[in-house]
């Protein structure tokens, strides 16, 4: 039985990017029982980032329950779930999350984990990069001292629309924390006329790469400018579909691909694309778009399998919030719904959760 259940968890303090600030998130978990065997997953499109909305979600999944329980009842082989799951056209969210129950169903059935299922062979440890949003001088020290101290070797900056003192607090901040890598993330908002001016205030500085600093006429624009520029871009928001991932990782001029799995969908389809197109210098950067433990639980394991093992992916997020859900619901845990797709968090275990550097499953 497919059962869709609605949560929604507070941030310690508000999240603040470039172009939106999230006070809490929300989002849908999906729990599949079949025989004595419990699938759970999630969906949840980030507004602003996601092209569908929550409700649109819900309502897909709600409208298709009926034939998407029949598919995860009986799967076939991958290529068969594949296949009829594109059939239904869900929202990327959607796709998500019941391809993540089809995945765990087909790998249980099977008796093979999901590396063997994909054809990957996965890292042995999923490296973490630490996060800090746009904050101020005094905040941002404390929480780059805090990370310092617990290890971290990368770290990911949220940015406005103008870079401001950072590259002199990015300079201050190497003869203090010597052998930390910066990661700058304006979430395009700066002006694209300014733009060389900004990119050359990073020269020489230790930044990994700039996420997509601007919006883009085309990807022929966003090729040129990543040749030219003394930094590294990275693409981003730019990822918005398999199409659009396949002409990425065919791309020589951009490096650093930002893979958020939950805005492409079907991640069969989705392996399946990195390993027919991804060429040998393309860096995947596996990032959360601020999902639960659920969803984060198979984040890592994606990472494992399809992210670049050398580099720090963008999962650590789970300490912004004030509780999380836990990585996996017991049996015994009982979720009450106000309605087909409503859902009070009381009801469900709420755990504390800080992803920190893990192993992978």
């Amino acid at each position: 039985m497919l059962s869709i259940h609605r949560y929604r968890i507070p941030f310690y303090t508000p999240f603040e990017t470039a172009t939106v600030s999230w006070t809490h998130r929300e989002g849908l978990i999906l729990r599949f029982r079949g025989g004595t065997h419990i699938s759970i997953a999630e969906a949840a499109p980030l507004p602003g980032f996601s092209v569908e909305s929550l409700q649109e979600s819900a309502v897909a999944l709600e409208d298709s329950r009926e034939a998407l329980t029949r598919l995860l009842t009986r799967p076939e082989k991958a290529e068969y779930f594949c296949s009829e799951l594109n059939r239904l056209s869900l929202p990327p969210s959607a796709a998500f999350a019941i391809s993540v129950l089809g995945a765990s169903i087909l790998s249980k059935k099977n008796r093979k984990p999901l590396s063997e299922l994909f054809g990957r062979t996965p890292a042995r440890e999923v490296k973490v990069n630490a996060l800090i949003p746009i904050s101020d001088r005094k905040t941002a020290d404390e929480q780059l001292r805090y990370n310092s101290l617990q290890g971290a070797t990368v770290v990911k900056l949220k940015v406005g629309s103008e870079p401001g003192a950072l590259p002199e607090w990015i300079e201050n901040w190497n003869r203090k924390f010597p052998g930390i890598q910066y990661r700058i993330d304006p979430n395009r908002s700066w002006p694209s006329e300014k733009l060389a001016e900004y990119l050359e205030l990073f020269h020489g500085l230790p930044v990994e790469y700039i996420e997509e600093p601007c919006r883009f006429t085309s990807l022929h624009e966003f090729s040129r400018a990543a040749s030219s520029s003394p930094i590294p871009l990275a693409a981003d928001e730019s990822i918005h579909s398999l199409e659009s991932l396949k002409e990425l990782l065919q791309n020589p001029s951009i490096k650093y691909l930002i893979l958020k799995p939950m805005r492409i969908g079907n991640i069969f389809n989705l392996f399946e694309t990195v390993q027919a197109h991804r060429t040998p210098d393309k860096e995947i950067i596996v990032t959360s778009m601020l999902e639960s433990a659920v969803g984060r639980s198979i984040l890592v394991q994606m990472a494992a399998m399809a992210g670049s093992p050398n580099r720090s992916h963008g999962l650590g997020t789970g300490g912004f919030f004030s509780k999380d859900l836990a990585e996996s619901l017991p049996e015994s845990v009982t979720l009450e719904t106000k309605d087909s797709i409503g859902w009070q968090a009381d009801h469900m275990e709420i755990i504390e959760t800080r992803l920190t550097p893990v192993k992978a499953v």
